[in-house]
């Protein structure tokens, strides 16, 4: 049996490899990062540059996007009955799907972060300024004690991703905005960087697993237009296939050759 390299085990099992990496992150974070990088932007909460990240960090509240995913799929299903011929009923049926898809992407993936919170019990950085606790409190159920993983990380991850499969031509625009929304919880000093991490890749897997499990086993098309560069190297990694370059004055290889 051959051995995987790192790069082999990523495509092989991209989930289970990623989980590895993101959890070993979040150790080292946590051991070595998390602390320092509160108190460095606590120095920091008075400059215009934390400023911008607080109106950045609202951005990541889950409950407009909920509103505005969820009239978006009534809007579509309503359209698509009331007005829909047969070429535009299609259309808005996928529109429809697609808004069910990203209200799902967001809601379960936040049913199971909140979980986590519950059962991890960790303080949040402004217990680590008032009297130095900024550890875990495992399966305490204590509501006030939720830092760890992030939810706004988890949202704009899960919104991003899902839109990168929905909307692939502008991919790169939705996963830089996830990433500077996850990174503002660290830089407002809400979260530890150990806790976006795990709601990060919570938010990447959720979308990429719905799809794959249910909407793409159900033949509900949720995409319009092409696929990026990002969303079509992210599809070939998934699926273990490596890029083959080509030349287009090269003849075809005969069967067998």
């Amino acid at each position: 049996m051959a051995r995987l390299g790192p790069s082999g085990l990523l495509r092989a099992a991209p989930l289970r490899a990623s989980l590895v990496v993101t959890l070993a992150l979040a150790v080292v974070s946590n051991l070595l990062w998390d602390r320092s990088l509160a108190l460095y932007f606590k120095a920091l909460d008075a400059t215009p540059l934390v400023g911008l990240f607080r109106d950045i960090t609202d951005l990541g509240k889950p409950d407009p996007w909920f509103v505005i995913l969820a009239f978006a799929a009534l809007l579509a299903r309503a359209a698509g009955i009331l007005f829909g011929i047969d070429g535009r009923r299609d259309v808005l049926r996928r529109v429809q799907d697609a808004a069910v898809f990203l209200f799902l992407s967001v809601a379960l993936s936040g049913l199971f972060v909140n979980l986590l919170k519950l059962l991890a019990g960790r303080h949040r950085p402004r217990d680590l300024f008032a009297d130095g606790d900024g550890g875990f409190n495992l399966l305490a159920f204590d509501p006030a004690l939720n830092s760890f993983p992030s939810g706004h990380a988890q949202m704009s991850l899960a919104l991003a991703v899902g839109l990168m499969i929905v909307l692939p031509r502008f991919d790169h625009v939705f996963l830089v905005a996830a990433v500077v929304i996850a990174f503002s919880r660290v830089a407002t000093s809400v979260h530890y960087l150990s806790d976006v991490l795990v709601g990060a890749w919570i938010g990447v897997w959720a979308p990429i697993l719905l799809h794959r499990h249910v909407f793409a086993r159900r033949r509900l098309d949720v995409t319009f237009g092409r696929p990026g560069r990002l969303s079509a190297g992210l599809r070939r990694w998934l699926r273990g296939t490596p890029r083959v370059a080509t030349s287009a004055h090269s003849p075809p290889k005969e069967p067998g050759s």
